[in-house]
């Protein structure tokens, strides 16, 4: 019964720890991806800042426009009104005009009447009367064009009164334009700050899943070692068993929990070194038949060649060494940082170990059947 829950208690903890190690997996993930999304909100609330200061230099620039239109349109009213009393004036003038031709026929009747003491005064007269209706003439012109000008100016004054209102509008969308961005920056930037915080969260907790990750690695190597020592204790225990009473013997002559420890130890052997920088043996610990389960399958257990299970491990088995060896160079090559990264869960040192792991439990539950 010993026997039977040590193993079930150390297979749930090496399955434990490999959905452990899947779920920090996850979660580096997810912090990567917050702060890729904090950094592209970062980045959307300052462009938004910029259109914003766009706009606001828009909206003053427009205002100013506006401001100018405004006094085109007062100095046009100005020039209407200038207009106006200008051809007032040539009105007065065209009358003035008008009574001295009058006049001047007047004194060219009496200068006919007073007959010859009347002539060289009836030149005059006639001289003052051509000269009456030439100023009459040139204040008609005169006036024709101050109407003509004054109907322009009137018009223009009218087109420059709907720029201006045309204008004052265009400053009012900008202002709103400005408001709604101002209030999209506003928003952009609580954003950050919230995506900030779930960031920060995010991390702590992948902070305390790693940890987490860690402390279940750790324990499933207690059970394991529990299970050796529950195997050892069997083995003990059947020294008084009688003969032809079943046996708790090791699998097919190997310590299947001393092989696991020492296999999940490498982990701590690799981390170790990259602290310390100690060099590691990666000629050794590239080859499968080094170590205490390499010596066996290429020894005693080759009897067993013939089974599946067998195969798969030598397969596991070879596929581990080769990763590990590969970690232990980037050891020896100083690049540290991409060793500890190869170490972290849900990496191919990660899966490697839980796989032989596996097909070690499995083989010591069924017996390499």
């Amino acid at each position: 019964m010993t026997m039977q829950s040590s193993q079930e208690i150390a297979q749930g903890m090496t399955d434990l720890s490999a959905r452990t190690e899947s779920a920090a997996a996850a979660l580096e993930q997810s912090s990567a991806a917050l702060e890729q999304t904090n950094a592209t909100v970062a980045m959307t609330a300052e462009s938004v800042a910029k259109a914003s200061q766009i706009a606001s230099n828009n909206a003053n620039t427009a205002s100013q426009g506006g401001a100018v239109m405004q006094d085109v349109a007062d100095t046009m009213e100005r020039i209407h009104a200038s207009s106006q009393k200008i051809s007032d004036i040539i009105g007065v003038i065209d009358g003035i005009a008008f009574q001295t031709n009058i006049l001047a026929l007047n004194a060219a009747v009496e200068a006919a009447r007073a007959g010859e003491q009347g002539r060289g005064f009836a030149v005059v007269a006639a001289e003052v009367r051509a000269l009456a209706g030439r100023s009459a003439a040139a204040a008609r012109e005169i006036k024709t064009l101050i109407t003509t000008s004054t109907d322009e100016v009137a018009k223009g004054t009218e087109i420059v009164r709907h720029a201006s209102d045309r204008m004052h509008q265009i400053v009012d969308n900008a202002d709103q334009v400005n408001n709604l961005l101002s209030e999209v920056t506003n928003g952009a930037k609580e954003q950050s700050l919230g995506i900030s915080q779930i960031g920060v969260a995010v991390q702590e907790l992948d902070h305390n899943t790693q940890a987490n990750a860690s402390l279940v690695e750790e324990t499933a190597a207690l059970a394991n070692t529990l299970q050796g020592a529950a195997v050892r204790m069997a083995a003990q225990v059947d020294e008084f068993r009688l003969p032809g009473a079943p046996s708790a013997a090791l699998v097919e002559g190997i310590d299947v929990d001393s092989i696991i420890d020492g296999h999940r130890q490498w982990k701590v052997k690799l981390r170790d070194a990259i602290d310390t920088g100690d060099k590691v043996d990666v000629a050794t610990l590239s080859r499968d038949d080094c170590c205490g389960l390499g010596k066996w399958i290429y020894g005693d257990g080759q009897r067993l060649r013939e089974r599946v299970s067998f195969t798969t491990l030598v397969s596991k088995h070879a596929n581990f060494h080769q990763v590990a060896g590969q970690v232990g160079q980037l050891i020896n090559d100083s690049r540290y940082s991409q060793a500890e990264d190869a170490l972290a869960p849900n990496t191919p040192f990660a899966v490697a170990t839980n796989d032989v792991v596996m097909v070690l439990s499995a083989a010591k539950r069924l017996g390499f059947v």
